[in-house]
């Protein structure tokens, strides 16, 4: 080995800002419009399924079928015990659940 040669190991590839991205921070490969529209069109698809699953599950929990709870059980709040009918005359149903947390 030279004195002007410095070892393999010390010898560095020079690389690019793109290189640098990709390999590091696994960015996605660089593709021409109509791919990259075809995989857009593809994902709005299965966005569009799951917003539309997200959508019947919220109204399936709408419809569950409700338990009927004495309106004399009482509840601890910053006030103290009340009554379920007593909270919910109080005002709004959220100041409520909110006094109550």
């Amino acid at each position: 080995m030279s004195a002007t040669t410095p070892p393999k190991a010390c010898v560095a590839k020079e690389r690019t800002v793109t290189d640098f991205v990709r390999d590091e921070l696994g960015a996605p490969k660089i593709v021409d419009r109509s791919t990259f529209e075809a995989k857009l069109d593809a994902l709005r698809v299965r966005e569009k399924a799951h917003t539309r699953e997200g959508d019947a599950i919220a109204a399936a929990r709408r419809r569950l079928p409700m338990v009927e709870v004495d309106s004399a059980t009482s509840l601890i709040g910053e006030r103290g015990a009340v009554t379920l009918l007593d909270a919910f005359e109080q005002g709004d149903i959220m100041d409520t659940l909110r006094g109550l947390a």
